[in-house]
C-alpha cells in the first residue's frame, strides 16, 4: 500500500485536505469513494501503529477517526470512532481510539436505542481487552431481565371473578428505608376502600414485586403487606445483589435506575400477558382514597392511559398528620384529594421552588424537564415527564425491547408509538376529585447531578434527551403542552414571583425543542444504524 508523497512540512495540511475530501464523499453517501481515498492516506496516518499497518483492511470510520486524531480534531475522532464501533463492535482500531468509559457510554446508548445484541458484542469485546470490567454489570443486567421477560411471557391468567379486567401493580423496592416508607405511605394509602380493595372486588389484583433477597422477609412479613396480600395475588422476584449493590461510578452513575426500569418493563409484559391494566408504585407517595377506582373508570370508558402529575410536599410532618386519616388499629390510610392538597400547600417542598422559570434563572440539581409558573390562584406546571396513574392492557404491546428508561421517562412515548396521544391519554389537570397523588420529599434530600439553569433552552434540551425513537418526538411535543394547575388559596403568597408569561414561555420552549429535532433525529439514526 503506497500513499501520497507528503513532505514533513506540509504533511498536516495534506492530511487535512484528504480528510476533507473523504468527509465530502461521506456526506454525499459515497462511501466506496471515501474508502478508496482513505486507502491512500492509511500509510501516512498509521505510521508507527503496528496492528493498523499490518491490517489487511481498515474500516472507513475508524480510519477517518485516526486521521482526525492526527489532526488533533479529537471530538470528531471520538464521534467517528463511535460510529465505527457501532457498525463493527470488533473494530480494534475504533476500540483503541476510545477510552473504556466512552465505549461503555456507547453501549448504554445502544441499549436505550434497543440494540441489545450490538451492545452485548461491544461490551464483550471491551471485557476481552482487559481494560475494564465495568461492562459486566450491563451484560448481567441484560441477561437477568431477558430471563424475567421470558418468564412473564409464559404466565397463565388466573380465573378471577368480576366484570373488569384485573389490575397489575408493579412495585420495585429494596433497602430497609425505602421499604418502610413504601409500607407507611404507598401501600397504606392504596389499602383505602377505593383502591386495592375496590380493584380486588371488580377484577382481581396482581402485585408484581421486584426486591432484594435480603429484603423479602421484611416486606412480606409486615402487617401492611400481609393486608395487601389478602386482596392480591403476589408475585415476588429477587434482583441479584450484584446488580443492586453495583457501585456508582463514571461508567455506571445510575445502576439503581437501570434495575428499576428493567423490572417495570417486565411488569408491563406480565400485565399484557395476563390482560391486566397496569399501575406503577414507588416509595414515598400517598394516593387519594379513590385513586385506582377513579383511574379504572376512565380505562373502562375506553381511555388508553390516565396520567397526572404529583403534587410535592415535605415529608417530616406527614406521619403525625396521617393520624387524622387512619383508624385506630387499621393498616390503611383514607385521605381524599382535598386533604392531600391542603397538606401540600401547608408543607410545600422547598426543592421545587427553584423550578419556577424566571428571567433571572435559578439552577436545579437535575435536567429541568418541568417548569413552573405562579398563577393568581397558585401555580401551574408543564412537564415532559407525565406520571401514568393506570395504563390499559389494550395499550400495551405484545412485546417490548427494553430501553431501560423508567416509567417516568419515556415509557409512555414507547407505547404510544407515534399515534395521537390526545386520543389515547386522559390528563388529570388538577389534583381535585378522585385521582391525586402526593410525593413526599425529606427535607434536603434532593439528589443533585450538577447545576442546570432553569431556562427555555435547557428545558427544551432536557426534553430532547428523552427521545430515543423518532416516534418519541411527537409524544413529547404533546406532553409538554399539557397544563397542570394547583390552587394554593391564601398560601399563594409564599410562591416565587413569576415575571415570564406562561403562554409565551411554553411556546418558546416548544420552538427551541422543534429547532433541535433534526440533531435529535441524527442522534437516533446514529445509534439505530439508520444513519448513513
Amino acid at each position: 500500500m503506497s500513499g501520497p508523497d507528503f513532505s514533513d512540512e506540509d504533511v498536516q495540511e495534506n492530511i487535512a485536505t484528504v480528510v476533507q475530501g473523504i468527509e465530502q464523499f461521506v456526506a454525499a453517501g459515497q462511501n466506496p469513494e471515501a474508502s478508496a481515498l482513505l486507502e491512500q492516506l492509511i500509510p501516512v496516518i498509521a505510521h508507527g501503529i503496528d496492528f493498523v499497518e499490518q491490517a489487511g483492511e481498515v474500516g472507513l470510520f475508524s480510519g477517518l477517526a485516526l486521521a482526525c486524531a492526527r489532526l488533533s480534531r479529537l471530538e470528531d475522532a471520538k464521534n467517528y470512532a463511535g460510529r465505527a464501533i457501532i457498525e463493527n463492535p470488533d473494530d480494534l482500531l475504533a476500540h483503541a481510539l476510545l477510552a473504556p468509559e466512552a465505549r461503555i457510554s456507547i453501549a448504554r446508548a445502544l441499549i436505550h436505542h434497543q440494540r441489545h445484541d450490538l451492545a452485548r458484542d461491544l461490551l464483550k469485546t471491551l471485557g476481552m481487552t482487559g481494560q475494564s470490567s465495568e461492562g459486566e454489570f450491563y451484560l448481567e443486567l441484560l441477561d437477568f431481565y431477558d430471563t424475567q421477560k421470558a418468564l412473564a411471557r409464559n404466565l397463565t391468567p388466573s380465573l378471577v371473578g368480576g366484570d373488569s379486567r384485573p389490575t397489575l401493580i408493579s412495585l420495585v423496592i429494596w433497602g430497609e428505608a425505602f421499604i418502610e416508607k413504601c409500607l407507611a405511605f404507598d401501600l397504606s394509602s392504596l389499602l383505602a376502600p377505593g383502591n386495592i380493595p375496590a380493584m380486588a372486588s371488580e377484577g382481581g389484583v396482581i402485585l408484581d414485586v421486584f426486591t432484594a433477597e435480603a429484603d423479602q422477609e421484611l416486606l412480606l412479613n409486615h402487617a401492611v403487606f400481609k393486608t395487601v396480600a389478602r386482596f392480591a395475588d403476589v408475585r415476588v422476584t429477587c434482583i441479584p445483589d450484584t446488580l443492586l449493590e453495583h457501585p456508582k461510578n463514571e461508567s455506571t452513575p445510575d445502576p439503581d435506575r437501570w434495575c428499576v426500569a428493567g423490572a417495570q418493563y417486565c411488569s408491563a409484559i406480565a400485565a399484557r400477558q395476563l390482560d391486566a391494566d397496569l399501575v406503577f408504585v414507588g416509595a414515598g407517595n400517598i394516593y387519594s382514597e379513590s385513586y385506582l377506582s377513579g383511574a379504572k373508570q376512565h380505562i373502562e370508558d375506553g381511555i388508553g392511559c390516565v396520567v397526572t402529575t404529583a403534587i410535592r410536599a415535605e415529608e417530616d410532618a406527614m406521619v403525625e398528620n396521617l393520624a387524622l386519616f387512619r383508624e385506630a388499629g387499621s393498616n390503611h390510610i383514607e385521605i381524599d384529594s382535598g386533604d392531600l392538597l391542603a397538606y401540600s400547600v401547608e408543607n410545600m417542598s422547598k426543592q421545587f421552588f427553584d423550578s419556577f422559570i424566571q428571567s433571572n434563572p435559578t439552577t436545579v440539581g437535575h435536567d429541568p424537564v418541568a417548569v413552573f409558573f405562579r398563577t393568581d390562584e397558585g401555580f401551574c406546571s408543564h412537564t415532559f415527564q407525565l406520571n401514568p396513574a393506570m395504563i390499559s392492557s389494550d395499550l400495551l404491546p405484545d412485546d417490548f425491547v427494553f430501553d431501560f428508561h423508567t416509567a417516568d421517562a419515556r415509557f409512555l412515548a414507547e407505547i404510544v408509538d407515534g399515534r395521537d396521544a390526545e386520543a389515547l391519554i386522559k390528563v388529570i389537570e388538577e389534583p381535585i376529585g378522585d385521582i391525586a397523588v402526593l410525593k413526599l420529599e425529606p427535607a434536603g434530600s434532593g439528589k443533585s447531578y450538577g447545576e442546570f439553569p432553569v431556562t427555555p433552552g435547557e428545558c427544551a434540551k432536557a426534553g430532547l434527551k428523552l427521545c430515543d425513537r423518532e416516534t418519541d418526538i411527537s409524544y413529547f411535543l404533546w406532553a409538554f403542552r399539557q397544563r397542570f394547575s394547583v390552587d394554593c388559596g391564601d398560601q399563594v403568597v409564599i410562591l416565587p414571583e413569576s415575571d415570564l408569561s406562561e403562554e409565551q414561555t411554553v411556546e418558546e420552549i416548544m420552538e427551541l425543542f422543534e429547532a433541535g429535532i433534526q440533531d435529535t433525529v441524527n442522534r437516533i439514526r446514529f445509534y439505530s444504524g439508520a444513519y448513513r
